[in-house]
């Protein structure tokens, strides 16, 4: 699609082309939003725990409680009794992000944050998309994928907060690439405060020496703590993070829904009579071997990018996708954050879209976000668990078309994109 933005095509027909792509995109929204109002009907989990934990923190609930599954499971069958809700490993001051909505009825909390988060999405992707100079038909198709996407479906019926922590992670990445770095910090601390997604951002500002941005995290998530300590208390803190490690160690983590180097290496590895029947050989030991050395492996390869390229966008969109590969829990709704990246690269390749490079992004933005993919999942039954992964490995391939990028771009100390912006 190089045409586009050529003189190969009369103008006439290049409008056209790209009123067609708006009509799709334009049809793929409505769409959207009507299968969302059709799931906001049917009890689903995510939003129960943030409405519930809102609610017990309004009440003065004892917050070390919220990591009692039992009780925290009793508490959210008050507000729906359909679903089966615990407070997993959230943080402590994630309940309190919710209570603007506490004071509403669970109905009403559900349906505003879904169209909360269905604006935070909206934003994201035009702010990406005006900061890295794609337009035309171009940002149509790119709104087009975004609302076809699985992720954004789950996320916006299940009222999941992840497109505004997209958002949040937008804009300090504009803030990080105009070098406004402790704006770009204190945000990543909002974000981190929020959810742990981008939690491998945090190395990134140590091996670029991003100071101000790293003492901005420190600030902005220890002044959330302090405010917050007298209602969450050490007893909270304390069981927030007995939970949070042994989390590392349930067998939970090698169900086939973490797409993680985590969840790779104990799905193919780790026998669990409930969460993991089926691996190729129960060898606990071997999948926490793989576990470490491709941890090590992707963190190793993603520092040495940051060592060669000046690209400061490259950078961001490198540890955010390391963020997911590593970070555990890293499932069908956190893979919005993978937006970011994708738009990066694009910005790189787009007048070298028919390139192998090009082709390698277009595999690993299907295996990450296209709809559909999982049904390659029935192979699994022939060759085994692998097949369950189509989703990591198209992260893999896109981390690698970064990499790419950054060895390119070593030589050069431009971080903004200096192609004119592809415009039909």
């Amino acid at each position: 699609m190089v045409w586009l933005s050529s003189n190969k095509l009369p103008q006439r027909t290049i409008r056209w082309l790209t009123l067609t792509v708006w009509v799709l995109t334009v049809a793929a929204g409505v769409t959207l939003v009507l299968r969302v109002q059709n799931a906001l009907q049917s009890p689903l989990n995510v939003f129960p725990t943030y409405y519930t934990a809102a609610k017990l923190i309004t009440n003065g609930e004892d917050i070390s409680r919220f990591y009692d599954d039992v009780w925290f499971r009793e508490r959210a069958a008050e507000f729906e009794p359909r679903a089966i809700e615990i407070y997993n490993a959230n943080t402590p001051l994630m309940g309190f992000f919710f209570l603007p909505v506490a004071q509403l009825s669970y109905v009403s909390a559900r349906y505003l944050t879904s169209a909360l988060v269905f604006a935070a999405l909206l934003a994201a992707v035009y702010l990406m998309a005006m900061e890295l100079g794609v337009t035309g038909a171009w940002r149509s198709a790119a709104f087009f994928a975004i609302f076809a996407a699985p992720t954004t479906l789950v996320n916006l019926s299940h009222a999941q907060v992840y497109p505004l922590v997209l958002l949040i992670l937008v804009l300090a990445w504009r803030a990080w690439r105009k070098h406004a770095e402790g704006i770009g910090g204190i945000l990543i601390g909002i974000a981190l405060a929020f959810k742990t997604a981008g939690l491998f951002l945090l190395p990134l500002m140590v091996l670029e020496k991003r100071w101000r941005a790293l003492l901005a995290v420190i600030f902005i998530i220890g002044g959330l703590i302090l405010v917050t300590f007298p209602i969450v208390g050490r007893d909270g803190w304390s069981a927030y993070l007995h939970y949070a490690l042994g989390l590392l160690e349930r067998p939970r983590l090698s169900v086939a829904s973490y797409w993680s180097v985590t969840g790779f290496a104990r799905n193919l590895f780790s026998y669990n009579v409930r969460t993991n029947p089926d691996p190729y050989i129960d060898a606990p030991a071997l999948a926490l071997s793989i576990e470490v050395l491709l941890s090590l492996v992707f963190f190793i390869a993603a520092a040495k990018v940051t060592t060669v390229t000046k690209d400061r966008d490259v950078t961001f969109a490198l540890f955010m996708i390391l963020s997911l590969i590593l970070v555990p829990v890293t499932n069908r709704t956190t893979m919005c954050l993978g937006f970011l990246p994708a738009f990066v690269i694009f910005s790189r390749i787009r007048n070298r879209i028919v390139s192998p490079l090009g082709a390698w992004f277009f595999l690993g933005g299907f295996l990450s976000f296209a709809p559909g993919v999982e049904r390659v999942r029935v192979l699994a039954d022939w060759g085994g668990p692998i097949f369950l992964y189509s989703r990591f490995f198209g992260l893999i391939v896109l981390m690698g078309v970064l990499m790419a990028l950054g060895i390119e771009d070593k030589k050069s100390s431009v971080s903004r994109p200096t192609g004119d912006a592809v415009k039909a």
